[in-house]
């Protein structure tokens, strides 16, 4: 393993990738991401549902409620579709 203890930086902006289509890492942990993500799976730390307090399960069909909206970022909630009209 290969540590760090300080910022990486590239040289130039947005010029330099991180892996490539045939060189990939396998996760990134990290606690925020700026930037856009093209193709993402979800993962949220909510396992319930805000309205009914259901916890979710496979196949359930959610939407996001937002809770916090500023200049930078939108804050949002997994909801169940069908908890909409509560």
């Amino acid at each position: 393993w290969t540590q760090v203890n300080s910022d990486i930086l590239p040289t130039s902006n947005t010029i330099y990738n991180i892996g490539s289509t045939s060189s990939s890492f396998n996760a990134v942990y990290a606690k925020d991401f700026y930037g856009n993500a093209h193709y993402a799976d979800v993962y949220f730390s909510d396992v319930e549902c805000c309205v009914c307090n259901q916890k979710f399960k496979e196949e359930d069909l959610i939407v996001f409620k937002v809770i916090e909206v500023t200049e930078k970022e939108i804050r949002t909630l997994p909801v169940h579709l069908h908890c909409l009209k509560r």
